[in-house]
């Protein structure tokens, strides 16, 4: 078995072999190889299990490095470092109580593709709900834990005792 596969991205945009990137991700680390101009596929390749994706103006080096990375990354897929930028934009807004279309009104997407987000963040946290994304989020740092100590009235109540007439 190989330590690492390079993968063409672009068989993605053509429809070819999807369920065979799955299936390969599952058991060998994937690094994707796309072309700059279909970099779009980055966020669709990381759903299949690619852990790392270089475009076609990469240097030497830094593909050396994406390969290495790739392999030691291993298949523990709870590392914040795993999610994408939409994914972990998509998180932020689920941490701060925003609803999926709430969520894809401020990041200007569809609700599938919220969905998909919401989807492929889950399986790569290991969570199931929101409540353990939120919780997820707050212990890698994503967003702030809740403040502490005693829950102040809505600004405006008048929550005085009334005083007892010393008569």
């Amino acid at each position: 078995m190989a330590d690492v596969v390079v993968y063409d991205l672009a068989r993605l945009d053509s429809g070819i072999a999807a369920g065979d990137l799955l299936r390969l991700a599952r058991r060998t680390p994937v690094v994707g190889f796309v072309r700059a101009d279909l970099g779009h596929l980055e966020a669709t390749a990381r759903l299949f299990g690619v852990r790392r994706v270089v475009s076609d103006d990469v240097t030497v080096d830094l593909f050396l490095v994406a390969l290495e990375r790739a392999v030691l990354q291993g298949p523990s897929a709870k590392d914040p470092r795993v999610l994408n930028d939409r994914e972990l934009d998509v998180l932020r807004h689920i941490g701060a109580g925003l609803s999926n279309r709430q969520i894809a009104d401020a990041l200007i997407l569809s609700i599938n593709t919220v969905k998909t987000y919401v989807r492929g963040a889950y399986r790569k946290i290991g969570v199931t709900s929101r409540t353990q994304a939120i919780t997820w989020c707050i212990q890698h740092g994503l967003i702030p834990p809740p403040a502490e100590g005693p829950r102040q009235p809505p600004s405006g109540a008048d929550h005085s005792h009334p005083s007892r007439d010393p008569s």
